[in-house]
């Protein structure tokens, strides 16, 4: 009988150890992001071999932007982007938090910077999730939260 309820006590422990792992342990990365700009080319099937980003795939649900692929990013975008200090980012899933108050634009070649609804950017991202055709994108953010994002040519 004393060692049945050993026996049964070590399971519970058992059971109860392996759901507490499974229920505190996340189930998609989440990235609270470092402020600054983060940027890459809408592309897919493409290996990043010269580490400049690549996204595959950028999904907002509710309050979230899911970005799949590699990115570089840093806190400066004229540096990032003359001097060519970044940091490079590894291709995964990552999720962000977008601020209430984030903006959409669209910007290409020489022509303005024209700002977009969120509805049509977030068409736009689900356009170039089916249909890449290395386009830019970059996000910032401020305070741990995505504030702006942009498509660029």
């Amino acid at each position: 009988m004393k060692t049945s309820n050993k026996v049964r006590m070590g399971v519970a422990f058992i059971v109860l150890a392996v759901g507490m792992i499974f229920t505190f342990a996340p189930n998609q990365v989440s990235a609270k992001g470092t402020d600054g700009y983060y940027l890459g080319s809408c592309q897919r099937n493409v290996k990043d071999k010269d580490k400049t980003g690549v996204i595959s795939k950028v999904i907002f649900k509710n309050n979230k932007m899911i970005v799949y692929g590699s990115l570089r990013g840093g806190e400066d975008l004229d540096k990032m982007v003359v001097d060519g200090t970044w940091k490079y980012y590894k291709n995964k899933k990552r999720t962000f938090q977008l601020s209430k108050k984030v903006k959409f634009y669209s910007t290409g070649g020489t022509g303005p910077i024209k700002r977009l609804k969120k509805k049509n950017f977030i068409k736009s991202c689900k356009y170039l999730s089916k249909h890449p055709n290395g386009i830019g994108f970059e996000f910032q953010i401020k305070k741990g939260k995505v504030v702006k994002c942009v498509f660029a040519s």
